[in-house]
């Protein structure tokens, strides 16, 4: 009995086979659509039979694997062929910035956070008075505290029990502190964005960000300051 091979309608992949009908009466074999008495080649790894009209050819067969973009986008191959170009067999490793825009964005973001960690236990209100305490106080020092500067002071004074001038001389020195880490952190982001500028590939920016991070954790040590990990 003639065997007959049946082929998928629009890829003409085989798809199975299986022993001919005859006709009743010429005895011939009946060969529906999509089908032939043309014997496929033998089946070979990587690749699939496809049936081009009047002869078989072994065609690549990738389906089911899956390449990446230069990008890291994942893509799986979902027809008969030869894989596409450009793509690649693992996925890239991408840098953590692929722009000076995100690297900048990155760096600023981490220096915020560094320098909420002076103010993070203390209420809104509290931080936005700090600046004419400060001014208050040093003027206390200095003995040219207006009446209402003297006035703010002696309020909190009455609560804490402090004399006016020991007062006055730790809001002072407090604020000196502060103006100094202001000021580091300051220097420390007009570096890292030079150097950020400056970078020849994005790969680099990685490189100086981790380098501006730790010098922002040694920095936060010696003033004893609790930084973000």
């Amino acid at each position: 009995m003639p065997m007959i091979y049946h082929f998928h309608p629009l890829t003409g992949e085989l798809s199975g086979g299986g022993e001919a009908r005859l006709d009743p009466v010429e005895q011939k074999p009946l060969v529906p659509a999509n089908a032939t008495l043309i014997a496929p080649p033998e089946a070979q790894n990587g690749y699939a039979r496809i049936f081009g009209g009047n002869a078989w050819a072994q065609v690549e067969d990738h389906r089911g694997k899956v390449l990446w973009t230069a990008e890291g986008e994942a893509q799986e191959i979902t027809i008969l062929g030869p894989l596409p170009a450009g793509l690649l067999s693992e996925k890239p490793v991408l840098p953590a910035y692929p722009d000076l825009q995100k690297a900048l964005a990155a760096m600023l973001g981490w220096i915020n956070e560094f320098a909420s960690t002076l103010t993070a236990a203390m209420p809104q209100a509290e931080v936005r008075s700090l600046p004419v305490k400060a001014a208050a106080a040093r003027a206390l020092l200095a003995g040219e505290a207006t009446v209402g500067q003297t006035e703010m002071l002696q309020a909190e004074a009455d609560l804490t029990g402090e004399a006016l001038a020991d007062l006055a001389a730790e809001i002072a020195a407090n604020a000196d502190c502060d103006d100094l880490v202001n000021a580091k952190i300051s220097g420390l982001r007009r570096s890292l964005k030079s150097q950020l500028q400056a970078a020849a590939d994005p790969p680099a920016y990685e490189t100086i960000l981790e380098a501006g991070k730790q010098q922002a954790l040694a920095m936060a040590a010696d003033l004893g300051i609790a930084a973000p990990s």
